[in-house]
C-alpha cells in the first residue's frame, strides 16, 4: 500500500475511533450501526492505543496537549487543589 493510501486509511480509522467516543452504545453496536467490521475496529483501536497519546489538540478545543518526555518530579511533589481556582503545584517553585 502506498504511503499516501496508508495515511488516508489511518486518518479514516482515527476518525472512526473519535466518532465512537461520542457514541452512546457499545463498540459492537457502533460497528453494526456504521457497517464496520468489529475485528477491524478492534485492530485499529489496539494499534492506536499502543502508539500512545498524540500531541494534536482536537479542533476547536480550548485545551493544549501536554506531553512530558521524562518525569522531572518525584512522586508526591505534584499537588492539585481546587480553592476558588485551580492551582497546580509541580514542585521546585513551578506553578
Amino acid at each position: 500500500m502506498r504511503k499516501n493510501q496508508r495515511q488516508k486509511n489511518r486518518e479514516y480509522w482515527l476518525k472512526q475511533l473519535e466518532d465512537y467516543g461520542d457514541y452512546p452504545g457499545s463498540q459492537r453496536a457502533y460497528c453494526r450501526a456504521t457497517g464496520i467490521a468489529f475485528s477491524k475496529f478492534s485492530y485499529w483501536k489496539n494499534k492506536v492505543s499502543k502508539e500512545g497519546p498524540k500531541t494534536r489538540a482536537k479542533e476547536g478545543s480550548p485545551f493544549v496537549p501536554v506531553v512530558m518526555e521524562s518525569p522531572r518530579f518525584k512522586p508526591g511533589q505534584i499537588d492539585a487543589k481546587w480553592v476558588a481556582e485551580f492551582i497546580l503545584h509541580l514542585g521546585g517553585g513551578v506553578r
